[in-house]
């Protein structure tokens, strides 16, 4: 009996499978004999295979837990890659989204978003900074060089507020701002911003071997809800002025815009039926003559208190009300007739939508065909009027100078000034820009560019009227870069008479 119990017992198909399984067949040339092999021997060939079984699915179970082990490892890297990968892309795309590529300041998106976050901050000041005339230096120095102006200026602010506490953006063309949540007055915001304006317009920047001075305007705001909008309209109202800084206040709200612009309606049609709109006339002297040969003709109104009112307060809303035509009437008739007996050349300013108006251009025709003095005329005609049909405009020249008037370009260097059009429009007189004479005895980009405009003009014989003379130093340097005439106050303002009289 063993442990399994008796041979026996087990059914006869075992009984006869286990006696074969101790059975060894050898081959020989001669057949096939069977051997019987002890039951010892067949205990230690199945220990001896055991073992070795075991020793192989161990190895094979370690084979497979470190492979498992490598390939998780190596899963958890490529996750880990992967996120890391996912983070740096998506910082990148954000990036690319809220940061000016040229300057590598936080643009436009990311001033909304951090004045969004900070809109119940019981302190937060905000500057817009622009830099005047940077369309002319862009036009002037081309496109590339305007670049690498806007970066040297936001390294220039970028350092200046280092240690303000507040955050510089670069917004679309040439404009940066500053926010700060820094608890201060706006008194000490505002005297900040001002001394950084300082310190920019006193750095010479010097790009690809040019020395480049500039200018700023600046709107500032603080702790008002809006406080971007609101320092935008300051912003403009500085532009508009040529102050340098003007800071938010319930003065500039549009509510009050509108309140203003309907006083200047009211105003202006008070003048037009009690006759108080009066030409006033502003001496052009000639550099080389050394005599005033012309007067520019503007409009005033003289109220029945004696007080004069500027064409600022009214020249635009006339524009806009529709009342322009009737200025436009008004001044040729009253300085018509104020020169018909004066040996002077006398300008008056055109619109773009007098000539394009039919009313207004078919009376101006009717009012040449009458008048001995035509070839007195000279007609100003603005470089920055948006002008839609040039062929209108060419008709409208082509027919004056039939009567012998001269076409003049007021404010050239104001904007896109195009050089193009000069040659087609059969110009007589180009007028220099306030804004470059103004700042041509201490910028040298005011300079420069007022230097080129002389030369192009000189070059198609086109005589040039240098505006906002100031003082004695200006008209000496206008007189050394060849400019024929000059105008402003230090030549004389403009009155209701003539100087000699």
């Amino acid at each position: 009996m063993t442990c399994h119990g008796k041979k026996e017992d087990a059914p006869k198909f075992i009984q006869k499978k286990y006696n074969k399984a101790y059975d060894y067949k050898l081959g020989d040339t001669r057949g096939i004999m069977s051997i019987k092999i002890p039951k010892d021997h067949i205990n230690q060939y199945f220990f001896r295979y055991f073992i070795y079984s075991v020793i192989y699915d161990l190895f094979i179970f370690l084979a497979l837990f470190f492979a498992i082990y490598y390939l998780v490892n190596k899963s958890k890297q490529i996750n880990e890659f992967l996120e890391q990968e996912v983070t740096r892309k998506t910082k990148q795309l954000k990036n690319s989204l809220v940061i000016d590529r040229l300057t590598k300041l936080p643009n436009r998106l990311q001033l909304l978003e951090d004045i969004s976050l900070n809109v119940k901050s019981p302190s937060k000041h905000l500057a817009l900074l622009n830099i005047d005339r940077f369309k002319e230096i862009n036009g002037f120095y081309g496109l590339k060089l305007g670049d690498k102006l806007l970066k040297h200026v936001a390294k220039s602010i970028k350092e200046f507020c280092s240690n303000k506490d507040g955050e510089v953006y670069k917004l679309p063309s040439d404009e940066y701002v500053l926010f700060t949540t820094t608890n201060m007055s706006h008194e000490k915001f505002k005297q900040i911003i001002s001394n950084l304006i300082s310190t920019i317009e006193e750095t010479t920047y010097q790009v690809e071997n040019n020395s480049i001075t500039i200018t700023l305007s600046s709107g500032i705001a603080s702790n008002i809800d809006g406080i971007l909008v609101k320092a935008n309209m300051a912003l403009q109202i500085s532009k508009n002025s040529k102050n340098s800084l003007v800071a938010y206040d319930d003065s500039l709200d549009t509510t009050q815009h509108i309140e203003s612009n309907i006083k200047a309606v009211e105003l202006l049609k008070d003048a037009l039926e009690n006759d108080y709109l009066t030409p006033f006339y502003q001496p052009i002297y000639n550099i080389q003559t050394n005599k005033i040969e012309k007067y520019e003709t503007l409009a005033r109104i003289v109220n029945s208190n004696g007080d004069i009112i500027p064409p600022l307060q009214f020249l635009d809303i006339a524009i806009k009300s529709k009342l322009y035509p009737h200025i436009t009437e008004i001044i040729l008739n009253k300085s018509f007739d104020f020169f018909k007996d004066k040996n002077y050349e006398f300008s008056i300013n055109l619109s773009i939508n007098d000539i394009t108006n039919r009313t207004t251009n078919k009376f101006i025709m009717d009012k040449l065909k009458n008048y001995n003095n035509s070839h007195r005329v000279v007609f100003e005609l603005l470089e920055s009027d948006k002008i839609g049909n040039y062929e209108e405009l060419r008709e409208f020249i082509t027919e004056i100078k039939k009567y012998g008037c001269k076409i003049a370009i007021d404010d050239f260097g104001s904007g896109y000034s195009n050089f193009s059009h000069i040659l087609e429009l059969n110009i007589d007189y180009l007028k220099i820009d306030a804004s470059l004479v103004k700042y041509i005895t201490t910028d040298e980009t005011s300079k420069k560019i007022t230097q080129t405009i002389i030369n192009f003009a000189s070059n198609l014989d086109i005589k040039t009227i240098a505006e906002y003379v100031e003082d004695e130093v200006s008209l000496n340097l206008l007189k050394e870069m060849g400019v024929d005439f000059v105008q402003g106050y230090y030549i004389g303002k403009p009155q209701s008479g003539l100087i000699e009289e």
